[in-house]
């Protein structure tokens, strides 16, 4: 879908109905934060949290969430830990909350031999609880390896043998967990399902499309207003680079959405267009170094940015100056507005952009298939084992105290989701942008609002 196709659809959308709804959100959000304060069990929470956070409103409850989670913490519960679908929960609610749960969570599940007991084979929902926990593991723990290989020979046994419903879930989490997803995708493909679950609270099922509506809405008005992302792309038209340099990818949408998957809340609109303007620019360095510029020009432009000064434009062959201006001249405007709103001399940073453009030259798996003279089948189950693994690094270092602010690494988490998202079908980001999933990905989280009338 075109920019313009966009705009199109957006100026017939009514914004009217905000206000009520935004009202409406007040009452559903005291009844929510009733839910979670009361004095119900730990497990009831537990589930709780897991519905909020995958419907999308977890941010909205942040400070309650964190009270629950701090008490589970330090409480023990014979409830959850002779149940294995409530142990799973307790453990990857957890850790996705920033929490070192131990793996000792499921000694209880372990039989004489270290293996987890035959007796569990039968337990659909435990299993799968039990799937999508061992995605949060940190290096070394084997035992989480044991139980997703475990959990998933069992689930894919009881197919055919659950409700469709529930088969759905399995599926889904087979083809990506809850862990490497899209936190906006995640919560309208969420909302579909307890749609159909007769025992959703109908209350917390309204919160989270009224929410998800707003949310929605205020992506809508940045483009209807002229704002972002539509000045975002008049500025990429009025660079004239996809004229002149028919090689690069024109990638607008692709990068609209790895922005909103590092930062969806609408008072981020501001670090949402910077988001989209550093993607299209890496996007362009790496079509530059990786398709079409030859070892002796990429040298030059290589030393021109390191330069960082207009005078190196001297040293370019025609086609590398256009480019070499835009990405001289968005840094300094990034670096100016970086320094003169926060402080900060981000200019050194925009640099780095080469560096990262420069870095996938070799694509891992065909570089792999050379190197270890193997299938394209083992090398790109080689590389899935190693980005499972830098997985892991980022579980550890999620739950660790360091320097960096929680958003810091919740957008860190939030795009290697979005990665996750775009290549789990192949490669979502380098083909045309005609691709249906991205449009329909696009028609989801922008255009088309969640009906309303039925809750």
């Amino acid at each position: 879908m075109c920019l313009l196709n966009l705009i199109v659809r957006l100026s017939y959308v009514d914004h009217t109905q905000d206000v009520s709804h935004t009202g409406r959100v007040v009452e559903l959000k005291n009844y929510v934060r009733g839910l979670l304060l009361d004095s119900s069990g730990p497990l009831t929470k537990v589930e709780l949290i897991n519905h909020l956070q995958r419907l999308g409103v977890g941010y909205l409850f942040e400070e309650e969430i964190r009270t629950v989670l701090d008490a589970i913490w330090k409480g023990k519960d014979i409830e959850i830990e002779n149940d294995l679908h409530a142990t799973a929960l307790r453990f990857r609610i957890l850790r996705q909350n920033g929490y070192d749960a131990s793996i000792d969570y499921f000694n209880s599940f372990i039989d004489e031999m270290g293996s987890f007991k035959a007796c569990l084979c039968e337990d659909t929902k435990g299993l799968l609880s039990l799937y999508e926990a061992s995605y949060l593991a940190f290096p070394g723990e084997t035992r989480m390896d044991e139980a997703k290989a475990f959990a998933k020979r069992h689930l894919k046994d009881r197919k055919g043998k659950i409700d469709t419903r529930f088969e759905e879930q399995v599926d889904h989490a087979f083809e990506l967990p809850i862990h490497y997803r899209m936190l906006r995708l995640e919560a309208r493909w969420y909302i579909d399902m307890c749609e159909k679950d007769e025992t959703m609270d109908p209350v917390i099922l309204e919160l989270a499309k009224l929410d998800y509506n707003i949310l929605q809405a205020s992506y809508q008005k940045d483009v209807q207003n002229g704002s972002f992302p539509t000045m975002y792309y008049r500025w990429w038209r009025q660079l004239g680079l996809v004229e002149k340099l028919p090689f690069i990818r024109d990638r607008w949408l692709e990068c609209y959405l790895f922005s909103l998957s590092i930062t969806y809340e609408p008072q981020y609109g501001y670090g949402r267009e910077v988001l989209n303007k550093v993607n299209q620019m890496i996007t362009l360095l790496d079509d530059t170094y990786d398709v079409y510029g030859t070892v002796e020009e990429l040298e030059l432009f290589t030393d021109a940015i390191d330069r960082w000064d207009t005078s190196a434009i001297k040293q370019l062959p025609e086609y590398m100056r256009t480019s070499f201006l835009a990405l001289l001249n968005f840094g300094n405007d990034l670096g100016y507005d970086t320094l003169k709103d926060q402080g900060w001399d981000v200019i050194p940073c925009v640099g780095k952009l080469d560096e990262i453009a420069r870095g996938d030259v070799p694509k891992s798996i065909q570089c792999y298939m050379h190197e270890a003279n193997v299938s394209e089948a083992i090398a790109r189950e080689h590389i899935r084992g190693i980005i499972d693994e830098t997985w892991k690094e980022m579980n550890k270092e999620y739950v660790t105290d360091h320097v960096f602010p929680r958003a810091f690494a919740d957008a860190a988490v939030g795009l290697a989701q979005r990665a996750e998202c775009v290549y789990v079908n192949g490669d979502g980001f380098g083909r045309n942008q005609s691709n249906s999933e991205i449009n329909g990905q696009v028609m989801s989280l922008v255009v088309e609002p969640i009906p309303i009338n039925n809750v």
